[in-house]
Parts: structure tokens; C-alpha cells; sequence
């Protein structure tokens, strides 16, 4: 597989980016979160909080905001800022970014006043992108961390000292503990640390340069032979690990934002709390820019100015502390005590676009552990038309067909990875297995492509169950044959099941598999009539999800389910 171009693949492929960060341990004793200070300075001179209270518009002003998905914890802080300015505001929520690149692209201008990434930092790698920005001003900070088990900490003697990235690498790599991590060409939370351990390991200073991602890829394999889960985005990852608390095969921990590990603790839902280990040896902290772009008239102007002083205002800073555990960003307003009093060592973030791209890339194909996909895909009569040809793209596109700014280079099928392809409709089609070689990839790719243009419905009716049971026995057998690879599941349906097994008969089946059989998640994707309620029943059982298709493109949920496999 040819390695996607650097800057287009990456600013499209990280969809929930956030340069993040990483300082240090706090045990049990000290409320179980980071110890640490306020994060680095703001991306230009940032004025003090606000003394007094902040005088509300005169009238109401919508500002259209192009946000990070992130931002939607926000919600009830941005709910009384509103009231107390006197601003609409409406988020539209992007990975950072891809937000760049829509910047860059200029698919903003007109239709947004304002911008508010996790970070600015990919704006410069787009060409006039950060030109378009009028002035920028950071609201909050959230390190990444690792949240580990209270026993497992105590273990590692992590609960009384900060370790460094090299030795929680060491530590993984010797299976002391295993975890979870959303995927770094998605969410910053992950990548922040991939190019920290990588940093870590190259012993060759902070900044990671492009000679030695493939030096350290050896080592950089023997530590997530320890990841035992993935997901989106950190929010997506606290919320699956959630869900499989206390159930067997749940990793002992999860890297995430400290502001995620805090509210799992803070939830009462997990049997102990997590140990929330910060690396002593620094961070990349997120600051979380609200940006005005060029162009706004006086009104707009205005508007950003008054619930910027508000954001930034103590009241504000109180609430966003209160309501989403992230560090004050403004002068004056002190940091909660669950936060800590420690300096954070701050670190540089990888600012090289080639750089990006070989950590990503080799992440993905080679050091990460290999992956096992399987297709369940209806092809029954209803099927027909515009569906099927709409599953053919999408299928196509995860094979490398198609490139474009809504089409991410890393969401495609991976070297190492075995994808399985299961056709249904009143019966179930015979399996079609295919193996992306790291050798000619093109060539495994080539041949995915070929099925796929070949797929076609015909006259039957829907025996999803049926195909499902199929899907799981096959799932069993490739984890026999090769343990150490994540398996997963994709059920696509346009209909309610008529044939074969009923859902009580595939339940009673999956109960009997082995353990290791049903930690498989199905991510079903759901098209026109399916059946919602049942799809959700499976995701929910197996510890998927479900995706809805919008009309028929089925290229975006296939690709947004890259991101768990």
C-alpha cells in the first residue's frame, strides 16, 4: 500500500485531533487525579480574567462556530454563557484537523465566524490557513494520561512516583498491564502519546525526527502488544470502557485526557478508582484556541469579544473546571485542587508533516497489533439500485479506490489485516477471504476492489441472524489461528430479518462461545428501514455500535468504523 500524502492524509484521517497532554502521577491518596499546573502559554497574548461582570449584547447575535467534537461536553457551559451574553452560538463539530484543511480550502469562509480546535497547531501546516485567523485566545488545558488500574498502580509503584514514557513502555511491553487507546490517526489524545513513546524510545531528544520512527517500530510493537481496545475518540474509549468495566478481557487501564479519567472516577460506576498516572517526563498540552477569522462584521465582533471575556471571566473558568474537569487557561482564576500543584514539563509537538505521516503510517501497518475484519453484508432484493451500488463504493474506498477531502488516506484496509467478506440474503453466501500483504499490498487491494464491483443482490429475503452466526464461528476460527490480531465485525442491513434464526437463537449461540470469541464487537451500520432497536441490541451485547447511513452513503459510517478496528 502506498503511503497516503502526509498532510492530506493527516488532516483528514485524525478526526478527533486534540495536541494534548501528558505530566504527572497521582495516586489515590491525592483524589486519584494529575498533579500538575496550568498548561502552556496561549497561541497570542491573551488579556486577564475579566474583574467584573461581563455586560450582555444589547441584542441577540448567532456566531457560527467550526468546533472540535471535543467541545461537546460543553454544552451547558455554552448554554449560560449564552444567557449571560446574549450570543447564539452553533457548533458545528470537526476534527481539528480536518478543519484545517477545510479552512485552508476555504470551505469556512462565509459560513463561519469563528473557530475553536483543540489546538491551532495544524492551521500553519495548512498553506494561508492560519493567514484567515484575525486573533486567537486559549479558554482551557487537559493533559493525556494513563488511568490504571488502583491495584495494578500500586503494582508498578506508579501510585508514589511519576514514571517516564520509556518505562510505562517497558512496563507494557513486559505485559505488566494492558490497555486501551483510542486510534491516533483519529483522535490526538492517542497520537500525543504514540509520539511521545516514540520520542521516549528513540533516545534522541524531545522532538521526534522522521530517521527514527523505524528505528524505534520494534519497540513501539512490543508495547501496544499490550493494547487490548480501541475506539474513536477519548470520549468514545471512556465510554466503552465504561460499558466493559468489570467484565472479563477489559484492559486494566485507558490512555485518555486527564479530564475523562477524573469524570470516570468521579462517576461511582467503576468498581476502584483509576490511578491517573501523568509521565514526569512532559507533556503537549491542548489550549484550546477560540479563534475569530478574518472578515467578521462589527456585530460578529462583538459577539466573540463579549463571551470570549466571559469564557475566560472567573465565573466562566469556574464552570468549565466544574462541569469538564479541564484546567484554567486565564491569569488569576486558580486551578481546582484536583488538578494538583505540579509543573507540567511541557513538550513540543511533532510539527513536521512528514513526520506525521511515517508515525502514522507505520502505526498503523506494521507496529500496531494486526487486525481481522469481517463483512456481514445484506444483499437481499431490497438492496437494489442505488444501495448496492452505494455499498460497492464504500467498499471500494476502504481499498484504497478513492481519495478525496472527505475520504482520509489511513481509513483503508491496513497492511497485515485479513478482511472477510459475507454476503446474505435468504441464505448465507460463502465466505471470501482476503490478506493485505505488507509485500504488494496494491495487489491484495486491487483484488478487494475486484469482489466488491462484483457484489450484487438478488431475489431473497433477510436472514441477518443467520449470517451473524456465520460471521461469529468465522470469528472464532481466525482467533484460534492467529490470538494476537483485534477482530471485528460490520453488519449492513436495509431491512428487518424474515429468515433463518431469530436474535434469542444467535444470543444463546454467541453465550456459548469462547471468551475470547465474545469480546468481538459488531458495529452494525443501519440503512433506510433496518431495524434500529434490534441493531442497537447487537452492538449492545457484543460491545459495538451502530452507525446510520444517511440515505445511502455508506462510505462515511464504513470509514468511521475504521477508527474501532
Amino acid at each position: 500500500m502506498k503511503s497516503a500524502k502526509p498532510w492530506r492524509s493527516l488532516a483528514v484521517a485524525l478526526g478527533l485531533t486534540l495536541v494534548v497532554a501528558v505530566a504527572v502521577a497521582c495516586s489515590p491518596a491525592s483524589d486519584q487525579r494529575g498533579q500538575s499546573s496550568r498548561g502552556p502559554s496561549p497561541t497570542k497574548t491573551s488579556p486577564p480574567a475579566a474583574a467584573a461582570p461581563v455586560q450582555p449584547l444589547d441584542k441577540t447575535v448567532t456566531l457560527r462556530i467550526l468546533g472540535s467534537t471535543d467541545l461537546k461536553d460543553m454544552e451547558e457551559v455554552m448554554a449560560e454563557a449564552s444567557r449571560a451574553t446574549n450570543v447564539k452560538v452553533e457548533i458545528s463539530y470537526v476534527g481539528s484537523p480536518v478543519g484545517a484543511q477545510m479552512v485552508a480550502a476555504g470551505q469556512t469562509d462565509g459560513k463561519f465566524d469563528a473557530l475553536w480546535f483543540a489546538s491551532n497547531a495544524y492551521l500553519p501546516l495548512q498553506p494561508g490557513a492560519i493567514d484567515k485567523v484575525a486573533t486567537s485566545t486559549k479558554i482551557m488545558t487537559s493533559p493525556v494520561s494513563f488511568g490504571l488500574d488502583t491495584d495494578v498502580a500500586k503494582r508498578l509503584g506508579w501510585d508514589r512516583k511519576s514514571p517516564t514514557w520509556a518505562e510505562i513502555a517497558r512496563a507494557a511491553s513486559a505485559k505488566k498491564f494492558t490497555f486501551g487507546m483510542s486510534d491516533p490517526s483519529v483522535s490526538n489524545a492517542a497520537f500525543s502519546s504514540l509520539a511521545n513513546i516514540a520520542a521516549a524510545l528513540s533516545g534522541g531528544g524531545e522532538v521526534l525526527k522522521t530517521s527514527e520512527v523505524d528505528a524505534v517500530a520494534p519497540q513501539l510493537r512490543r508495547f501496544f502488544a499490550a493494547q487490548k481496545m480501541t475506539a474513536e475518540s477519548a470520549s468514545d474509549l471512556a465510554d466503552k470502557f465504561l460499558a466493559q468495566a468489570g467484565k472479563p478481557g477489559n484492559p486494566d487501564g485507558i490512555v485518555n485526557y486527564e479530564s475523562k479519567l477524573i469524570a470516570l472516577n468521579a462517576s461511582g460506576k467503576l468498581a476502584k478508582p483509576l490511578t491517573v498516572v501523568i509521565p514526569a517526563d512532559g507533556v503537549i498540552s491542548a489550549d484550546f484556541p477560540f479563534a475569530l477569522l478574518n472578515g467578521a462584521n462589527p456585530d460578529i465582533k462583538s459577539a466573540y469579544a463579549v463571551l470570549l471575556d466571559w469564557l475566560r471571566s472567573p465565573a466562566g473558568q469556574q464552570l468549565i473546571m466544574d462541569k469538564t474537569n479541564r484546567r484554567p487557561a486565564a491569569p488569576g482564576v486558580k486551578p481546582d485542587p484536583k488538578f494538583g500543584d505540579r509543573v507540567l514539563v511541557e513538550l513540543p509537538f511533532p510539527a513536521q508533516r512528514a513526520v506525521l505521516d511515517r508515525l502514522l503510517t507505520s502505526y498503523l501497518n506494521s507496529i500496531r497489533r494486526a487486525t481481522q475484519s469481517i463483512y456481514v453484508l445484506d444483499l437481499s432484493g431490497s438492496m437494489k439500485g442505488e444501495r448496492i451500488q452505494a455499498l460497492r463504493r464504500a467498499l471500494i474506498s476502504l481499498a484504497g479506490g478513492t481519495r478525496s477531502i472527505s475520504s482520509s488516506g489511513y481509513a483503508v484496509f491496513r497492511q497485515r489485516e485479513r478482511v472477510t467478506i459475507i454476503g446474505y440474503s435468504s441464505r448465507v453466501r460463502s465466505p471470501k477471504v482476503f490478506t493485505i500483504s505488507a509485500k504488494n499490498p496494491d495487489k491484495d487491494l486491487a483484488q478487494i476492489r475486484a469482489a466488491a464491483r462484483k457484489l450484487d443482490t438478488d431475489n431473497g429475503n433477510t436472514a441477518t441472524f443467520s449470517a451473524l452466526r456465520e460471521a461469529y464461528r468465522l470469528a472464532d476460527q481466525q482467533i484460534a489461528s492467529n490470538p494476537g490480531a483485534l477482530t471485528s465485525v460490520v453488519l449492513m442491513t436495509d431491512g428487518e430479518t424474515n429468515r433463518g434464526i431469530k436474535f434469542g437463537e444467535f444470543s444463546a449461540f454467541y453465550r456459548k462461545l469462547p471468551q475470547a470469541t465474545q469480546t468481538v464487537p459488531t458495529f452494525a451500520v443501519k440503512v433506510g428501514p433496518a431495524d434500529a432497536k434490534t441493531l442497537g441490541q447487537v452492538a449492545g451485547r457484543t460491545g459495538g455500535r451502530v452507525f446510520t447511513a444517511t440515505g445511502v452513503r455508506l462510505t462515511k459510517p464504513f470509514r468511521e468504523i475504521r477508527a474501532y478496528q
